[in-house]
């Protein structure tokens, strides 16, 4: 059934899958408590960035102000996952530490080392935050790796479950607390209030090194899971779960060799591409029920870049422009010929998007132009857009490439498009800041400017 649709696709979500069944539990086990930490001192906006001892955390007001900057242990790392605030806490991630700073003040409150007897971590690679908890996957080894719930008021650990071997992709936490991973040849799927594994079952037998290319993604009760083997290639495959029994309730084949997944409610967005040759090319875009893993429309299209949803919306962009759909039927509601670089689809009545070193607010109702603003972005690198909860949104947009480096975070009305202010932070973002009330938090990473060079 072909509708007046999209365009362009390389979707952009977080997401993890499986296949088979089994059905172990582990039991959540205890860990050593926190150290207490005195507070940090202020940093200054004009510290050296390159300095291994300036990394440190800014919370910028919704009216672009700095609320209050503090000191993170030095010698961060790149990739660094995203801070999160859980029960008044921000919580803050390195390869061996997890720091807790009181959000409205930015004092901190303690400094969890890891292992402080024992090797310290090979990688943190994830924080999320569920029912006044900080939740981080850990990397101790190729044969520890653990998911670990801390209590962000004094960093003490809940729980934690261990895997016996590297954990290789994980979804988002769902509305009811689930969380789903892949780690080995199996699938886990955990409940983030005690820790304890809801099912688990095999999933797939990855190479022999280990590999396997995964997707995960919960939504309206399941869980749509998929992977693809890399050695020998084999064709991918997609499976729906029910997230609450692990039974299986339909299988897929033939899919990308790279699937991108995304949902709305009970419908579930999916583009890729194909390996042919050593040349990649983008597959249809194509909507699929959750319940039954039936093809509701699908549309040949190109690379898509960024998809967003809200509720019976999805606005995603391409090479050749931006488009608002229908997602349970495809049906196109508007088409723009620009080609967004970040974006955020925002709960209210348009969808905010830099191109060509502007902002610009679209119209969800038809996607005419609310208002541009070309001061709010300040050099290349990654943008990173938010909208805490009062009139303004904060763009910041990091520069590893500027002497020395820096980030430019601009409050801009949501209503008017005006600039509201512009605050300027040493050194490059590793990753989105935390939102919290009518502000947002971001983290300075020093590290990446030294290598730079």
């Amino acid at each position: 059934m072909r509708k007046d649709l999209l365009v362009a696709g390389c979707v952009t979500v977080s997401a993890v899958l499986a296949l088979a069944t089994s059905g172990c539990t582990r039991p959540a086990t205890a860990a050593p408590p926190a150290t207490a930490a005195p507070p940090a001192a202020a940093v200054s906006a004009t510290a050296n960035p390159c300095d291994a001892t300036a990394a440190y955390a800014a919370e910028i007001t919704d009216a672009g102000r700095v609320a209050w900057q503090a000191s993170l242990p030095p010698g961060r790392s790149q990739g660094l996952p995203s801070p999160v605030v859980s029960a008044g806490v921000a919580v803050f991630a390195d390869d061996a530490d997890l720091v807790g700073l009181r959000a409205a003040d930015g004092r901190r409150l303690w400094d969890d080392h890891l292992r402080p007897n024992g090797p310290v971590p090979d990688d943190l690679l994830g924080l999320w935050q569920w029912d006044g908890n900080a939740i981080a996957l850990i990397d101790y080894s190729d044969t520890d790796w653990r998911l670990v719930a801390v209590n962000p008021a004094d960093g003490k650990v809940r729980w934690q479950f261990r895997f016996g071997t590297a954990v290789n992709s994980w979804s988002g936490v769902s509305p009811a607390g689930v969380f789903a991973l892949t780690a080995g040849a199996e699938l886990y799927v955990l409940n983030l209030a005690n820790g304890r594994a809801i099912w688990s079952r095999a999933f797939v037998q990855p190479d022999k090194h280990g590999n396997y290319a995964g997707e995960l993604l919960i939504t309206d009760g399941v869980l749509v899971a998929g992977y693809l083997r890399l050695a020998p290639p084999a064709p991918s495959v997609l499976v729906g779960f029910s997230e609450k029994t692990g039974r299986q309730l339909w299988a897929r084949t033939g899919l990308p060799d790279e699937p991108n997944v995304q949902a709305d409610g009970g419908v579930v967005l999916m583009s890729g591409v194909n390996d042919l040759q050593g040349r990649q090319v983008p597959t249809p875009l194509t909507a699929l029920s959750a319940a039954n893993g039936k093809t509701l429309w699908h549309a040949a299209v190109g690379f898509v870049y960024d998809l967003w949803t809200l509720p019976g919306q999805a606005v995603f962009g391409s090479a050749t422009g931006m488009y608002d759909v229908s997602p349970a039927t495809g049906a196109k509601r508007w088409q723009a010929p620009v080609t967004p670089e970040h974006t955020l689809l925002t709960s209210t009545d348009a969808v905010y998007f830099a191109s060509g070193g502007d902002l610009t607010a679209r119209r969800l109702a038809d996607g005419t132009v609310a208002w541009q603003q070309p001061g709010a972005l300040g050099g290349g690198g990654d943008t990173f857009i938010v909208a805490p909860s009062g009139p303004n949104a904060l763009i910041a947009g990091g520069n590893n490439f500027d002497d020395p480096p820096r980030t430019v975070v601009s409050a801009v009305s949501l209503g008017t498009g005006k600039l509201a202010a512009t605050v300027r932070l040493p050194s490059d973002l590793p990753a989105a800041p935390a939102v919290t009330g009518s502000d947002a938090i971001y983290e300075l990473n020093p590290e990446a400017c030294e290598s730079a060079g």
